[in-house]
């Protein structure tokens, strides 16, 4: 039976600015990139070929600019005086709909903000919930394991850190499918056009808000002793966190929650399942099996952040704004192997808008 459904329009396309040369014009999409089919890392792997220049512009996205390799992609994350975190979703007209803190602050201005997530995620934190994480971890397990097989990504990725999460808050499972959705609106804003995109997201940015707004009423100058409890009782330079910071800090704590782990999960097991020697190396070695957890953390990132440039402080590429997205793909980020050696992989990747 043939498809009769009308295809899909095309992406919106920017129309390149006249400062941006030519030969650094590159068409990649990155809410869909070519080569997805053989992995997320490595279609950005792919990106980098000889010759590839350290900054390329793309029209899609609202137009932007993407950074290649790990030295380019530290110089923007390094200087916030020229890079700002006030939009890091691209495109720009979806990000500047972005309203979470501390993630959309510079320094010093978030330093306070961080310091209250520290708190609440706090190793000492963690222990008093650790026997319930284990318990849903066990939970999980000992529902498959008698098949002997799984889909890992549905029945543990999809699940554990979504039940670990609403322990840690004291939320009901019941609401995770309308947060997954929100969740799904701010990470993958849908649409073909920057606007359209831009109105999906602040629709999940929008739920978010109005589904914590009742709970950081419920919870202020409670002794309770979940997460939210802890983070909407927190002081900000001396002084209750405003209700709306509190908005964008609860908000932001929900989508890390409910999107980020699961993916990164879902890649660590892939890559896991792919080297079986990697797997007899780190059951014989518990050292390494600890470290190797960070590494995994360092290898298989799965959170893009864009950085915006600030007018006139963007040398080489004109005085106007410029939109930078990162994505963290590097061995020449760091070399801190579970072994300290290096084992290869990727290299740094980082996408740009102007």
């Amino acid at each position: 039976m043939s498809d009769d459904r009308p295809a899909p329009p095309p992406r919106s396309r920017a129309a390149k600015p006249a400062h941006v040369p030519d030969d650094h014009v590159y068409e990649i999409d990155m809410y869909a990139l070519d080569g997805i089919e053989q992995g997320y890392h490595e279609a950005w792997k792919s990106i980098q070929k000889l010759g590839v220049p350290d900054l390329v512009w793309t029209p899609f996205t609202g137009g932007h600019w993407i950074a290649t390799n790990g030295d380019t992609v530290r110089d923007v994350y390094s200087d916030p005086s020229r890079f700002s975190s006030e939009v890091i979703f691209l495109p720009k007209e979806a990000g500047e709909k972005y309203q979470m803190v501390p993630t959309r602050m510079d320094p010093p201005e978030h330093t306070p903000y961080r310091k209250a997530l520290d708190k609440g995620l706090s190793l000492a934190q963690i222990r008093k919930v650790e026997d319930k994480v284990r318990a849903i971890a066990v939970e999980l397990i000992e529902g498959f394991v008698a098949q002997g097989e799984c889909d890992f990504a549905a029945d543990y990725a999809n699940v554990f850190p979504v039940k670990v999460f609403m322990a840690l808050a004291d939320l009901p499972m019941e609401d995770v499918p309308t947060l997954s959705r929100y969740a799904r609106m701010m990470t993958r804003p849908e649409g073909h056009t920057p606007e359209e995109m831009a109105t999906d997201l602040q629709a999940g940015n929008d739920g978010f808000f109005a589904y914590v707004e009742p709970i950081i009423h419920a919870r202020r100058g409670s002794d309770r002793e979940d997460l939210i409890t802890i983070m909407v009782n927190a002081e900000i330079n001396g002084a209750p966190i405003s209700h709306d910071k509190a908005l964008g800090l609860i908000s932001l704590l929900l989508l890390g929650g409910l999107d980020t782990v699961v993916n990164f999960l879902s890649f660590m097991m892939i890559h896991l399942a792919k080297n079986p020697a990697l797997v007899d190396e780190l059951r014989q070695d518990s050292l390494a099996l600890m470290r190797s957890a960070e590494e995994m953390f360092r290898r298989f990132p799965v959170v893009s952040e864009a950085r915006m440039g600030k007018r006139g402080k963007f040398p080489g590429r004109g005085t106007g704004q410029g939109w930078f997205g990162v994505i963290h793909t590097a061995d020449d980020f760091g070399q801190r192997h579970w072994r300290y050696k290096r084992r290869g992989g990727y290299s740094s990747g980082c996408c740009c808008a102007g």
